[in-house]
């Protein structure tokens, strides 16, 4: 992969885990549903099996994978659907683990998850770690696109993309003028191309959307990243954004926003 060695790393382990399950047996893929940050993280993970020569059947419904032979290898897609605020993944995974084996992709929990032979994989080595200290760590799968997004462009002026959900910080003070929601403009099936084009027009990002910041970092752009409600941001960025993206700065506070233009 077009990566740091150690950013690298996590992603060899994978793909070495994931064959080693399947063996010769049919892999099928099911994309978490979400916004366009999980779009992101769907386009890393099919970026991540066609660099690793791994052959997925995907598709976007439960019903279909139900109706598969037991026969196969279940490839549940990373997501943050494993917390207060968004919970659905865990009645996917249960549904499916009564027919197929199951991986979890690289997530963010909140609290101890435990479904009977699901392999689980966390994406951040603290909270995460802690609260399913048997799962294996590997980045998000969004990262699985570095070398490969653009358009590569330096960009003029300030972008900002703060959240408008549920999921946003209660301390955030006034949102700047300009803001705009970029994450919730598209869905987890929705092309990542013009997601790309539009941080390319920017410079500088300003956001408290983990996939904006992975995108405008892997872009170049200098970012500004904000929590949000939970520890999420924090986690991912201390695991996986600050040890190789020098042009990415947490701030620890969303009272003082800049004003927007």
């Amino acid at each position: 992969m077009n990566l740091p060695l150690s950013l690298t790393q996590p992603f060899d382990e994978l793909a070495s885990r994931l064959k080693a399950m399947a063996g010769d047996d049919p892999i099928y893929y099911f994309p978490n549903p979400g916004n366009w940050g999980d779009g992101l993280i769907r386009a890393g993970a099919l970026s991540f099996f066609d660099q690793y020569g791994i052959k997925v059947e995907e598709h976007f419904t439960r019903r279909e994978f139900m109706v598969k032979p037991k026969k196969g290898l279940m490839i549940y897609g990373g997501s943050g659907a494993w917390c207060t605020y968004w919970n659905h993944a865990v009645e996917h995974v249960k549904a499916l683990q009564t027919k197929h084996r199951v991986v979890v992709l690289p997530s963010t929990f909140e609290s101890t998850y435990e479904v009977p032979g699901v392999v689980f994989h966390v994406r951040d080595r603290f909270e995460s770690q802690q609260f399913m200290p048997e799962a294996h760590f590997c980045h998000d799968m969004a990262f699985a696109l570095a070398g490969r997004v653009g358009p590569m462009i330096e960009g003029k002026g300030d972008g900002y993309f703060f959240r408008n959900d549920k999921e946003r910080s209660q301390a955030r003070g006034p949102l700047p003028v300009g803001n705009l929601d970029l994450s919730n403009k598209g869905k987890h099936d929705t092309d990542v191309a013009p997601f790309f084009e539009h941080l390319s027009r920017y410079a500088v990002v300003h956001t408290d959307r983990l996939h904006v910041a992975i995108g405008a970092a892997m872009l170049g752009k200098s970012v500004h990243l904000y929590p949000s409600a939970y520890f999420k941001i924090r986690a991912i960025f201390k695991s996986s954004v600050e040890p190789h993206f020098e042009n990415v700065t947490l701030h620890d506070s969303l009272v003082k926003l800049p004003s927007g233009r």
